[in-house]
């Protein structure tokens, strides 16, 4: 069973304070989005970077008050259900649920698209960066679902 790993930030950020994201942060010079993506997840996460296989990307997104764009990258990391994750001053809870059960919540909001996980609320960004996997894995589950051999079904 696939899960999703977020985070609700701690409460003594200036941005973003108290607020469910994925692990990430602003890029240092000269980096790539999976150098930040990894350097982050293990900064905030203490999980060595090399655990995790990249998978690939999602939309880019921007956060028009900060003026800051974000380029989600898709991370695999296969860890043993009692592992201990040793989160850094940024984290205030470590969320994982099941992704399928995530997003089955979705739904519409005066805030936008919005997700539930573990009794957190997803929205801005990051319901549009988890909104933008629950459309391609419902595109990709549909077009497969049709594919034999031979090509598509008519």
């Amino acid at each position: 069973m696939t899960k999703l790993l977020m985070i609700q930030r701690s409460m003594n950020l200036k941005r973003n304070a108290g607020q469910v994201a994925f692990p990430g942060g602003l890029r240092e010079e000269e980096e790539t989005p999976d150098e930040t993506a990894l350097r982050e997840f293990e900064e905030e996460l203490g999980v060595d970077r090399s655990e995790v296989t990249i998978l690939g990307y999602l939309r880019p997104e921007i956060i028009e008050e900060h003026e800051i764009f974000v380029y989600p990258v898709v991370g695999w990391l296969k860890l043993s259900e009692d592992y201990e994750f040793i989160p850094n001053f940024e984290v205030k809870k470590i969320l994982v649920d099941e992704l399928n059960k995530i997003l089955s919540t979705r739904r519409m909001s005066e805030k936008g698209i919005i997700f539930e996980l573990s009794g957190h609320t997803v929205w801005g960004a990051s319901s549009r960066i988890l909104d933008d996997m629950y459309r391609r894995l419902k595109q990709s589950f549909h077009e497969n679902r049709y594919k034999t051999k031979e090509g598509y079904l008519k």
